[in-house]
């Protein structure tokens, strides 16, 4: 199986109940045992790239 890379044809904004669920469920249990950990990598590793921390 082989993933194609490609330019994106059109973004779909996420539904409103997904905008900023990490933010707003901080206690759900998969934010916090997998998400947490994945998020403050990619803060750290592209603090210069982002526009504000998240």
């Amino acid at each position: 199986m082989v993933t194609e890379v490609a330019p994106l044809k059109k973004l779909w904004p996420a539904e409103s109940y997904h905008r900023g669920y990490y933010r707003l469920h901080p206690e759900n249990p998969y934010i916090n045992n997998v998400s947490a950990a994945k998020v403050e990598h990619v803060q750290k590793a592209f603090a210069s790239e982002l526009k504000s921390p998240r």
